[in-house]
Order: C-alpha cells, then sequence, then structure tokens
C-alpha cells in the first residue's frame, strides 16, 4: 500500500503541474500536446514500477505487467464497444419518443465514461495482491497470444516491402514530408508492440512447440525494424538541422534513438542466447528497454516545457 499510495501521490503530482501549464494553451503549443500525449505513458510507467519494484527478478516482473497492460487494453476495447452500442441503443429509443437529453449531461457523461473504462478494464484483468508474474491466466492472454501469431507474417512481409522496396525507391519523401516519417515512427512503436505481445504467453509447452518458427520470425521482425528505425533516425536529424529545433522535433528525435536502443538491444542479447532461455532473455531486454522509453517520455512531459 505505501508504494500504490507512493505512486498516486506522485501522479496526482504530475497532473496537477502539467494541468497547470497547459491551462489555456490552445493545440498551436506543440509543447502542451506533447505533453498531453505523453502523460498516460508517464502514468503507466510510475504504475508499473510502484507494482514491480522491491520483487526478486524485476525484469520479468515489469515484463509481465507489460502483457498485463496489453490485456487491460483488449479489455478496455471490450468495454467501449459495449458502452459504445449502449449508448446509441439507448439514445436510438429515447430519439423514437422524442425525448432530448440536455448538452450539459451529455458533457457530464462523457467523460465520466472515458474515465470509467480504464478503471473496469484494469480490475477485469488484474488482481493488486499477488506479483505481475502471478497473475491469473485470462482468455484474453490466449486472443493476444493468437492475434500476435497470426499478424507476425503479415508484418514481417509488410515490414520487407517496406525496408527493401519502398525506402529504396522513395528514399528522399520522409526527408520532405513529415506525415511519411510519422508513419515510419508509428511502426517502429507498433513493432515494438507486437515484438511484446508475441513472447507474451506464460505456456512454456506452446512456445516450445512453435520456437521452431517463432525465434526466427522475431528476430528477422526486430532486425528489419532496426532497419526501419536507422532510416527514420538518419531523416529527423536531417530535419532538426534543416529547420531548427522546434518541440516536436526534439520529442521525435528522442523517440528515435530511444526505439533504436531498444532493438539493438534486443538484437544483441536474444540473437547469441541458447534455444532454451532466448524466451527469458527476449523479455528481460524488453523490459530494461522499456526504463529508456519512460525516462524518455518523462522528459517530454516536464522538460521540453521548460526548454
Amino acid at each position: 500500500m505505501r508504494w500504490y499510495g507512493s505512486a498516486a501521490a506522485f501522479l496526482a503530482l504530475a497532473v496537477t503541474v502539467s494541468a497547470l501549464y497547459a491551462w489555456n494553451k490552445t493545440d498551436q503549443d506543440q509543447a502542451a500536446v506533447l505533453m498531453a500525449l505523453h502523460l498516460p505513458f508517464v502514468a503507466w510507467s510510475v504504475l508499473g514500477a510502484s507494482v514491480t519494484w522491491n520483487r526478486a527478478d524485476q525484469s520479468q516482473q515489469f515484463f509481465a505487467f507489460i502483457v498485463e497492460s496489453m490485456e487491460a487494453l483488449l479489455a478496455g476495447g471490450i468495454c467501449l464497444g459495449a458502452g459504445v452500442i449502449f449508448i446509441g441503443l439507448t439514445a436510438g429509443i429515447f430519439a423514437v419518443l422524442g425525448v432530448q437529453f440536455p448538452e450539459a449531461l451529455i458533457l457530464t457523461i462523457a467523460p465520466f465514461g472515458i474515465g470509467l473504462i480504464p478503471v473496469l478494464a484494469v480490475a477485469a484483468v488484474y488482481d493488486p495482491r499477488r506479483a505481475p508474474t502471478q497473475q491469473e491466466p485470462t482468455g484474453l492472454a490466449r486472443i493476444l497470444r493468437i492475434m500476435t501469431w497470426l499478424l507476425l507474417p503479415l508484418a514481417l512481409g509488410v515490414l520487407a516491402i517496406y525496408v527493401f522496396w519502398f525506402i529504396p525507391t522513395y528514399f528522399w519523401r520522409a526527408f520532405d514530408e513529415r506525415d511519411v516519417l510519422v508513419i515510419y515512427n508509428a511502426t517502429i512503436i507498433a513493432i515494438l508492440a507486437l515484438l511484446a505481445a508475441a513472447v507474451s504467453t506464460t505456456n512454456a509447452s506452446g512456445l516450445q512447440t512453435n520456437a521452431r518458427f517463432l525465434r526466427p520470425a522475431i528476430l528477422s521482425l526486430t532486425t528489419l525494424g532496426l532497419s526501419l528505425n536507422v532510416y527514420a533516425l538518419a531523416a529527423i536529424v536531417s530535419r532538426f538541422l534543416q529547420y531548427g529545433f522546434t518541440p516536436n522535433r526534439h520529442a521525435v528525435l528522442g523517440w528515435n534513438i530511444v526505439t533504436l536502443l531498444m532493438l539493438a538491444l534486443l538484437l544483441s542479447r536474444a540473437w547469441p542466447a541458447k534455444d532454451e532461455n532466448w524466451i527469458a532473455v527476449f523479455r528481460a531486454s524488453m523490459a530494461q528497454g522499456m526504463l529508456l522509453a519512460s525516462a524518455w517520455a518523462a522528459w517530454v512531459v516536464w522538460g521540453i516545457p521548460l526548454l
């Protein structure tokens, strides 16, 4: 409870500081927008630290927390879909009856529902009395694993087209067009999420059964992702030198460096690992690399506004 209470107090302070800075700012203020985008990730990192700190084998614990977070996202999507269906049916019924709700009531209910969904999602998948590695498996974990393994060959194909055809053919587009660079960076983040989900199962026999295709697929995807990351980093450095400093370029440059280090760490440790323990090495490396991402997100929230 001390760890959870400390995390809650820190997050309350962090949100207050961010809100005071962003108060009355418009969407043209890049620093305020970056704070809003990164604050949830900082909150997630603090929660992860509170449930894994002072436990044995913290890397494996934090990776388990990452997996539980993915399950919570799936649960949140289900809750959101159910809520949208319920609201749509309710609005339709009352519209037929000629009843219209006041706008003030709608503006009150909508934020309440948005805040309620993540609470319900976490409560559905996570038991705070247990360590992350001791959580009871849910059906969502099986869905996550099946979806990931189905997406792996598709992601490999798309990424191979990116690296071996699109980039050589349209090499300068990411240097000249910001939207193309944004897509590349979003792809890199999606690759890291896919890699984490691919080794998320606690079913050791299932991993061993599929290890013949799983390990080459994961290492190939990591290698292609690293190649794409090097290209994206070159493009953002070029834009930074050409157009100068902005909060957005500063944040993107840092994220490119962080993801490059994460992918390089995964490759350097998982590639030479023995067959029987490469999964554990890959998970620990992913968790350790996430510390860099958490540190950079914290800098974006509180450091960039100071600049």
